[in-house]
């Protein structure tokens, strides 16, 4: 392995050449206390030697372009300082010089076409890094940030700014001469597991890190892509981490939770991944491939989409993405996502069909939204059951073994649903809507109010028609409120139905008797038509009549879809 390190300062690093960040690193996730601590570090260092550690780079020492292995927090990091200090002369101080000197110097360099080009570059999705941070002049618009690395970034340079802007100009000169004296240790080997394996040896403590970038590095490490793919393992993760996106921790967590082991936790998550990868037979491709695979599920899991389930020679498994999104978007539910990922992998394994895939999800569906999203239930407990279950499935030797797992599981699960009693107790400050806002209470109880009137609507339907563009209407309006109808009357789920979009902005806050009129004529929903069809007077009476049904009709279909 050749291997060169040298002692030298951040100054004479950025004059090495081009720095390029791999799209396969984790985010730039420095917030404002790692930053105020290195500025501290350095204002308090100001005049003397300070050392900022070893930096690892894919190259040789004679090169002119490096790939960052180790240090890209760092290195980052020093960008935006030298940046926001170089914006801060030109706007603050007028200096022209003083601005060009870093711009021309630090930020960007010339080609021998005499093009700038950045001295740091990354190929991970951060085109703010260039414009809001690196650019000179800054351009009049910015795109909006779109992952956590970009709202990072964004944020240490306003802070840098903020912060560093109050400095005189001549105490500005002092803490750039000290950034540009700070030393570090540069190290370069040539080849990406050179690196790496560097990396893993200076890193031995972990210090710093998390378990996943402890294990990309062992990963990045054992791994060979084939000669006629040399970027193959780079591709995979660069998925792999857009899959995951700002939630590596949790999806670990959540794909081993799926497969060996019941209790992991962040502090013991690496020594159980060293365990695993010193058995006798272990594949760190085969590793990779799942990796890449549950990755791709769970991404399904947490963002559900209703394209990744629906097809033309099988229209019912829109069911699926349904009984999803209403677990993880409208109830929230994140305990359960090692036995989703375990169940969405079976059958995209064939090992269980998509009737037992459906039916659990809906027994989910159902169960949760009893215990949980109503009745405000603890999951004391289904921290272990839903891992537990999540390996049963995984181990299972057959589709046979599969399904019986499964049934086994609902079983399990419909013997801990609550009584009606305690739903009805619940319901009403768990279920309304009044007015839009942005409290998560108020956005999350009118989902639910969506949720329950759709459900309904569902079985009136017999499950076999889905609808879009629906909107939630008061047949009371809201614009209307006295000592008779009273805002927890008019906001109540008695008092709410689903209409077309269409149809919703037609009615507005009309009375009652013009609202029936509308609904009768354009209106598709049968559940919204029965309200209406046979009601001449819409007052609180009939709210809190319709409102009573609709709690108890709501439990025992719930209980039903849940036992079906």
């Amino acid at each position: 392995m050749d291997v060169q390190a040298v002692n030298m300062t951040v100054e004479q690093m950025f004059n090495k050449g081009k720095f390029i960040i791999p799209d396969y690193q984790r985010p730039f996730d420095w917030g404002e206390d790692e930053i105020s601590e290195f500025i501290d570090d350095i204002l308090s260092n100001i005049n003397k030697d300070y050392f900022i550690g070893h930096f690892v780079f894919d190259g040789q020492m004679s090169d002119s372009e490096f790939f960052v292995v180790d240090g890209q927090q760092r290195i980052t990091t020093l960008t935006i300082l030298l940046c926001a200090i170089r914006d801060i002369y030109s706007k603050i101080h007028g200096d022209s010089d003083l601005t060009n000197g870093i711009n021309d110097n630090y930020i960007f360099k010339k080609d021998r076409r005499n093009q700038n080009y950045p001295i740091l570059k990354t190929d991970m999705p951060y085109p703010l890094f260039q414009e809001y941070v690196q650019e000179f002049p800054k351009p009049d618009n910015f795109s909006e940030p779109k992952n956590s690395g970009e709202k990072n970034i964004i944020s240490a340079y306003d802070y840098l700014f903020d912060r560093l802007k109050k400095l005189k100009k001549e105490k500005l000169e002092e803490l750039v001469d000290a950034i540009l004296k700070l030393e570090l240790i540069f190290v370069a080997s040539k080849g990406r597991i050179n690196a790496h394996s560097i990396f893993m040896t200076l890193n031995a403590k972990g210090k710093d890190l998390t378990f996943v970038d402890l294990i990309k590095n062992d990963i990045f490490h054992r791994y060979e892509s084939p000669k006629s793919k040399p970027k193959e393992l780079e591709e995979k993760w660069k998925i792999i981490c857009s899959n995951f996106g700002d939630k590596g921790e949790d999806f670990f967590l959540t794909f081993w939770k799926s497969r060996y082991k019941v209790n992991i936790s962040n502090e013991k998550f690496y020594k159980e991944y060293t365990e695993l990868v010193s058995k006798q037979g272990f594949n760190i491709k085969s590793f990779v491939n799942d990796l890449l695979d549950d990755s791709e599920i769970y991404s399904q899991i947490q963002n559900p989409v209703e394209g990744d389930w629906i097809n033309q020679s099988n229209l019912h498994m829109r069911k699926v993405y349904y009984h999803l999104h209403n677990i993880k978007i409208v109830f929230n539910i994140e305990v359960v996502d090692s036995f989703l990922l375990s169940l969405i992998r079976a059958f995209k394994k064939k090992n269980i069909s998509s009737e037992f895939l459906i039916k659990t999800l809906r027994s989910l569906d159902n169960f949760h939204f009893i215990n949980n999203a109503i009745c405000i239930n603890r999951l004391a407990g289904f921290e272990k059951l839903y891992p537990s279950h999540a390996i049963r499935l995984f181990n299972s030797k057959n589709r046979q073994d599969a399904h019986t797992e499964l049934t086994k599981f609902r079983e399990k699960i419909i013997k801990k649903i609550l009584p009606l009693d305690t739903f009805r107790k619940y319901f009403d400050s768990r279920v309304y809507f009044f007015k839009d806002t942005s409290k998560f209470d108020d956005r999350k109880a009118k989902n639910l109010a969506y949720y329950c009137l759709y459900k309904i609507e569902m079985k009136e339907q017999n499950w076999n028609v889905f609808f879009d563009n629906l909107s939630l209407e008061h047949l009371h309006p809201t614009s209307i409120m006295n000592n008779t109808f009273k805002k927890s009357s008019i906001q109540s789920l008695g008092n709410l139905v689903l209409l077309d979009r269409d149809i919703n902005s037609l009615i507005g806050n009309k009375p009652f008797s013009e609202k029936k009129k509308v609904i009768l004529e354009r209106n598709k929903l049968i559940t919204t038509k029965n309200v209406v069809e046979n009601c001449e007077i819409w007052d609180t009476n009939s709210i809190k009549s319709r409102g009573d049904i609709l709690v108890d009709s709501l439990y025992e279909l719930s209980i039903n879809e849940l036992k079906r």
